[in-house]
């Protein structure tokens, strides 16, 4: 079975924080450690929001933990009494994410795990979490980054493939088309590029060709529902002569020309397939296939 590069990732991580804290003599790696296990996903925009989370509740059980532990610490009543504050400051702050490790913090100072001052202990707990949290942003972001453009790049092109060929399908050859798929890809790769942009390794040089694609994938859309609205009328309408010429230039196809008088469904019909030239156009204008 082939290992994964998240795991691979994990466990780099996992040795830098052992090692780091071995080499400064700075004591047990294990909540640096713990930490850059969380912190570690499948992507470094999506590793700063768990480390983010895991920062925060560290904090609050650090905070909580302390006051409890300058009162009385070990305490039953406080023990009690503190983690309902934890969890109520946790819900205010709407992050239940943070719940988990701030009880466990606010535990470990509050039960005196080490023998350490209170104080010592919840600065100590907090600095570990953050070096384990930047060791595991730093591993996800210089070791074998995502190529994501590579990946919007080749979307990109199929989404443009599929567009133009389900116009042709549709109009040159009046097959019925399944749009949806087209959809779902489209969304896909705008997730995607907003991924790509939150994550902090976002080029300039690159910005040019993203502003290009979102601009194309808004011209999809717009072909996509016109030819929605084209598969709304009972009977498919005449095109005109200016469309047929069109059309031809697009897509090399022969389609026949009959004068007829025109009805309000065949001027609604041919406005929307210039549309969809129009929006053709555009995309090959684009350049960036």
């Amino acid at each position: 079975m082939k290992i994964g590069m998240r795991t691979i990732k994990t466990g780099i991580a996992v040795f830098l924080c052992v090692l780091i804290f071995k080499l400064f003599n700075m004591g047990s790696a294990m909540y640096a450690v713990l930490a850059a296990v969380i912190s570690m996903q499948n992507t470094v925009i999506y590793s700063f929001k768990a480390g983010k989370n895991r920062m925060l509740g560290t904090f609050i059980g650090a905070l909580v933990g302390l006051i409890c532990a300058l009162i009385k610490p070990e305490s039953a009543i406080l023990s009690g009494i503190g983690v309902m504050i934890v969890i109520h400051i946790a819900n205010l702050l709407k992050s239940k994410e943070t719940l988990p490790i701030a009880a466990v913090v606010f535990s470990a100072i509050m039960l005196k795990l080490e023998q350490e001052s209170a104080i010592v202990y919840s600065l100590s707990r907090i600095i570990d979490t953050f070096i384990g949290i930047v060791i595991a942003i730093s591993v996800n972001y210089f070791i074998s980054p995502p190529k994501y453009f590579e990946k919007i790049d080749s979307k990109y092109k199929k989404v443009i493939d599929d567009t133009l060929n389900i116009v042709k399908m549709s109009i040159c050859y009046n097959q019925t088309i399944n749009s949806s798929l087209i959809i779902e890809d489209i969304q896909t790769l705008e997730k995607l590029i907003h991924t790509y942009i939150q994550e902090f390794r976002f080029r300039k040089s690159e910005k040019i060709e993203i502003e290009k694609i979102k601009e194309s994938l808004n011209e999809c859309k717009k072909v996509l529902l016109n030819l929605q609205i084209l598969d709304s009328f009972k009977n498919k309408e005449q095109l005109d002569e200016e469309n047929i010429k069109n059309l031809a230039k697009v897509y090399n196809c022969r389609l026949s020309y009959k004068e007829k008088d025109e009805t309000k469904e065949s001027v609604v019909y041919n406005y929307h397939i210039k549309n969809i030239i129009k929006s053709i156009n555009k995309l090959n204008s684009l350049s960036i296939r």
